[in-house]
């Protein structure tokens, strides 16, 4: 795809890419034709890794608007090698990541307290499935002697990432707030697509002739368009609006003249919606029999 752009001669190309598609090479082609990218960075990596040495690079974070703290980070000084992060920090995310992982240290703890009630095989046994535990191993040691201990300096330093994801971007240009918000679009983008497959219902495709299955994927495109313009307008997601106008129903009453079609309830949050997107709400009463007109 960045080969055929190339060819397009254009002035400006800012590619966003995650973290999966981040290597040398890739950002090289990236660069090519004049293009410059923002990508996704790894926090774990080894020692001598520029994205550590961001990580670990003194500097007062900055507060955007939406509450981020960031910091601009440059690696490698006025050299030709030098690589631009911005380090963001979600406090929100930050607190989450510190209960969660209190939680599995305190069971980690409970665990080991365990292993003193076992000798034999069964000790043996517990221990190595301990050691060797997806979750719980990582915050434990293993002392010279075979013995089972907390992994002090482990949990200190697994705090340093809590709430914090890294950015590099090649362009020098963009301010830190407009890197992180371009790439924070990559993950609207990746919410639509899931939206299109799971909210939208664009598959499966029950069509076989070309022209329907065309219309098919565009009648689900505008369908999400729509979508994404309520959402922008009214600042909350499709899931909330939906909670707020599933109270909105029509009452039947029947009668012996015919039916009579009346909007129940409209609360204020739904007034407040159709103002805001410029709806005119329903009426009261949407359909009555017509007395018939005799003739004379």
């Amino acid at each position: 795809m960045k080969t055929d752009l190339n060819r397009w001669n254009l002035g400006r190309v800012v590619m966003v890419q995650d973290t999966g598609f981040n290597s040398e090479a890739n950002r090289r082609l990236l660069q090519t034709a004049g293009g410059q990218y923002i990508i996704g960075e790894k926090l774990r990596q080894g020692r001598n890794a520029d994205p550590v040495g961001a990580l670990s690079k003194r500097g007062r974070f900055s507060v955007m608007d939406n509450g981020l703290e960031i910091k601009d980070v440059i690696i490698g000084g006025d050299s030709e090698a030098r690589r631009r992060f911005v380090l963001v920090r979600n406090p929100d995310e930050a607190k989450r990541d510190a209960l969660k992982r209190a939680d599995i240290v305190q069971e980690a703890k409970r665990r080991l307290e365990a292993l003193k009630q076992l000798d034999g095989k069964p000790h043996e046994k517990a221990t190595c499935a301990l050691r060797s535990h997806k979750v719980y191993g990582k915050y434990i040691r293993q002392t010279k002697t075979g013995e089972l201990r907390l992994d002090q300096a482990k949990i200190r330093g697994e705090e340093q990432f809590d709430g914090k994801y890294l950015i590099s971007t090649s362009d020098f240009g963009l301010s830190a707030q407009d890197v992180v918000l371009g790439y924070k679009q990559l993950a609207e983008i990746e919410r639509v697509f899931k939206d299109m497959k799971h909210l939208i219902d664009i598959r499966p495709v029950r069509h076989r002739l070309p022209e329907r299955i065309r219309a098919h994927v565009l009648l689900c495109w505008l369908g999400m368009l729509l979508i994404r313009v309520v959402e922008q307008e009214t600042e909350q997601t499709w899931f909330q609006l939906k909670k707020i106008f599933s109270t909105l129903q029509v009452g039947i009453h029947k009668t012996v003249q015919g039916d009579i079609w009346q909007t129940g309830h409209i609360r204020p949050e739904m007034a407040t919606l159709f103002k805001m997107l410029n709806i005119k709400g329903p009426a009261k009463i949407l359909d009555f029999p017509t007395p018939p007109i005799d003739e004379q």
